[in-house]
């Protein structure tokens, strides 16, 4: 049994038993605590036709959709290009990419931060608004240089780990002489011209002026990183310590329910 089925099995047996409640495939358990938390917000009675279960990685989700298309599943956008997130949705029409980077993506733009606090923790805030944006943009323009650098550099370096990679020198079916070792070589190197990447990484520098403050932080920042490293310790400073996944969770619940997932909630939708 392939590891798919068996983790299929295991969500029949433990979350749905003779229901005959649907699964919404998620990457990991902190994909599960968010979206269960929209959810709940979204509609009451939710968990009378569904449940919310982690495949632990994005390759294991579509591995359980391809088996169960009558389930959902839910991917972060974050490693794969738009093109790459194309193809993935094509191939599984069960399966919904992340409107955002990433699901900590909605716990990262100041205006929704702000918008999500309570106002009694508004108060504890002097200058309010204005003070939580200026803390959270400290260091913004290195996050910016940050995500220009992952999104030229991070394809590259998966394409250089992918298995067709290594099976054009590693396939013991044919073994490559020395000419053909320097032109696969070569190839690779192509890649990884240097002018061109630091061209690359300005271009991306460049579009980040150009769009919205909100679409950096929803598309484009790398939203785990910066929400541990900058959003959790900011709130920790201007509103007292909390552990850090406390912080995480209370602020789903109080945060307004993202429009951005309204497709994935019609295709949960009783019918």
């Amino acid at each position: 049994m392939s590891k798919a089925a068996t983790l299929i099995t295991r969500i029949k047996n433990e979350q749905i038993g003779k229901t005959g409640k649907k699964a919404l495939i998620v990457e990991g358990v902190d994909d599960v605590e968010a979206f269960q938390t929209f959810l709940r917000k979204k509609d009451a009675t939710w968990d009378q036709r569904w449940v919310v279960a982690p495949a632990n990685g994005k390759s294991k989700v579509t591995d359980v959709l391809a088996l169960e298309p009558d389930w959902l599943g839910v991917v972060d956008r974050d490693e794969w290009t738009d093109e790459e997130a194309a193809r993935a949705a094509q191939a599984h029409a069960n399966l919904v990419v992340l409107p955002r980077f990433c699901v900590e993506s909605y716990l990262v733009d100041p205006d929704e931060l702000w918008a999500a606090l309570p106002d009694k923790q508004r108060a504890l805030i002097p200058g309010g608004e204005g003070t939580l944006r200026a803390e959270i943009e400290k260091n913004l323009a290195a996050w910016k240089r940050h995500a220009a650098l992952w999104h030229v550099i991070h394809p590259l370096y998966r394409q250089m780990r992918s298995a067709d990679h290594r099976d054009r020198l590693l396939d013991p079916s044919h073994v490559p002489d020395d000419a053909e070792l320097a032109d696969i070589v070569n190839a690779w190197l192509q890649n990884f011209d240097t002018a061109r990447i630091r061209n690359d990484v300005a271009g991306k520098l460049a579009s980040y002026e150009l769009i919205s403050p909100a679409e950096f932080y929803r598309q484009h920042v790398y939203a785990k990183k910066f929400y541990s490293m900058v959003v959790h310790p900011v709130l920790d400073s201007l509103l007292g310590q909390r552990p850090d996944q406390v912080r995480w969770k209370a602020l789903l619940r109080t945060m307004a329910l993202p429009d951005d997932l309204d497709p994935l909630w019609e295709r949960m939708a009783p019918k």
